[in-house]
């Protein structure tokens, strides 16, 4: 299944494979590992951004479909990242070279779950992908970084305006931007 949503969040299609008993199951890599070998950066990362980006299209994909879904009442999300051990936090894009902290990931799987009501989906969009991302941030809590304070509604925004300085076209699904494109 295809969502052609291009105006929410940028790069390539993501497909889905779709349960008939209305489970969706989406598989991505690190984009990260591809730019670590190009740039020749000799420790394993991940990125803000690119976690911020992962888990907005995530979510984004959700809202999309949602309102799709007879008598949907709530949408659990069921995170499973692997390949973490030894990965630091970097910031930026993807390229590693300037970090958040120095800490290193300590294991090399973390899974988490959230379940939100669709109504909170629909109506506070920023705050369920802040959940939603804030709990694999708090792997590299500490030592100069703190994922609740680094993910508030200004910096997320900033970070938004400036992808889309820089060609792309991902916006947050908030209320306001869902009302505007009624």
């Amino acid at each position: 299944m295809r969502v052609d949503q291009k105006q929410v969040y940028f790069g390539a299609f993501d497909y889905w494979r779709v349960f008939g008993n209305s489970i969706f199951v989406i598989c991505k890599s690190y984009r990260e590992d591809a730019n670590r070998l190009r740039h020749k950066v000799n420790y394993p990362f991940l990125t803000s951004v690119q976690i911020f980006i992962r888990l907005h299209s995530l979510l984004a994909h959700a809202t999309l479909i949602a309102p799709n879904v007879a008598g949907l009442k709530r949408v659990a999300f069921f995170i499973d990242h692997r390949g973490l051990d030894k990965r630091i936090l970097g910031r930026d894009f993807d390229y590693g070279l300037r970090v958040h902290t120095h800490l290193a990931a300590e294991q090399d799987q973390y899974r988490y779950r959230i379940v939100v009501d669709v109504g909170e989906l629909m109506k506070d969009y920023f705050s369920v992908l802040k959940r939603l991302s804030v709990p694999l941030l708090e792997i590299w809590a500490g030592a100069n970084f703190e994922p609740d304070q680094w993910f508030t509604r200004d910096k997320i925004d900033g970070l938004v305006q400036y992808l889309q300085k820089e060609g792309s076209s991902v916006r947050l699904l908030d209320e306001t931007a869902q009302t505007a494109d009624a």
